[in-house]
């Protein structure tokens, strides 16, 4: 693999983070009630942190059961593929939102 085809897979996926974090504070500030917005914003922000730590964790506990065991082009295979699920996972929750559409406001 090229430096070049790396950094730019590494590029999308943080523009790609970057857009749906934006987004996704968007749809809840707009399906929020004015004087829930706060709490909601925070319980999102709270939400994605513990997430990304149980994640974080979950990687390293594939990390260094994987890595005696297998190549490290596998090891990395496997969290790769747990990611994966991961954003599976996430994708059909937040198609239960549907559309967002900003209500007219007098």
């Amino acid at each position: 693999w090229s430096i070049v085809a790396i950094g730019g897979g590494w590029t999308v996926a943080g523009l790609g983070m970057g857009l749906a974090t934006a987004s996704g504070s968007l749809a809840v500030m707009t399906l929020s009630e004015p004087a829930q917005i706060g709490r909601n914003t925070g319980s999102l922000n709270l939400s994605e942190a513990l997430g990304n730590a149980l994640f974080i964790g979950l990687a390293g506990a594939i990390y260094a059961n994987l890595r005696h065991q297998v190549v490290p082009a596998e090891t990395f295979g496997w969290v790769f593929v747990a990611a994966a699920a991961v954003a599976l996972a996430s994708v059909a929750s937040a198609l239960r939102v549907g559309p967002v559409v900003e209500p007219a406001r007098a």
